[in-house]
């Protein structure tokens, strides 16, 4: 829910005539470019070098992908989040930003703070959240996942206390009963 919701925004603020683009930036499991239909490459680990190393222009890193959005593709394996400092990935979303008005990244949905080796597992979501303005919660509708979402909620506030929270309930029920429980 959380990828497609992210897209939605993408379009979203693009339709309206905001220059935006779509980061993805989920270190556990990058997907934006496979919804899309867009290539692997160039990818997040394309514009850090561009930004990082001054190897080319980090807008070349961006593609245009499905609705006509402006797409930076994440890292091309699962795997690739230990060979990317989430310090160059904030980099980057920033370069980005100074060529858009509105800058969406989707991260993984674990914030955790899980040390290997120097690099931390959930290092660039982390990252991404403590840096952000505004953070977007997405949870199944279920109790389970309402109860996930809150957890998630302490954990956002506890590195971003500053930033605005919203949340959001994916494919929320129609019937009263269950409304109220989720809502409980």
């Amino acid at each position: 829910g959380a990828t497609e919701l992210a897209i939605a925004f993408t379009a979203a603020l693009r339709s309206q005539g905001g220059r935006a683009a779509l980061v993805d930036a989920d270190e556990v499991v990058p997907s934006i470019a496979r919804r899309l239909g867009l290539p692997i490459e160039p990818n997040l680990r394309s514009a850090i070098e561009s930004v990082e190393y001054r190897m080319g222009d980090v807008d070349a890193a961006i593609v245009r992908g499905g609705r006509e959005l402006d797409v930076l593709s994440g890292l091309p394996n699962v795997g690739a989040w230990s060979q990317v400092r989430p310090t160059e990935v904030l980099d980057v979303i920033e370069a980005v930003g100074r060529t858009r008005r509105h800058v969406i990244a989707n991260v993984a949905s674990r914030l955790e703070d899980v040390g290997r080796g120097g690099r931390s597992r959930y290092g660039i979501s982390r990252a991404v959240v403590c840096d952000a303005s505004d953070v977007i919660g997405v949870a199944p509708a279920t109790p389970v996942g309402v109860t996930r979402l809150l957890g998630w909620v302490a954990d956002v506030r506890a590195l971003n206390a500053g930033a605005a929270i919203h949340l959001a309930i994916n494919r929320a029920p129609r019937d009263a009963f269950r409304k109220a429980e989720l809502e409980q």
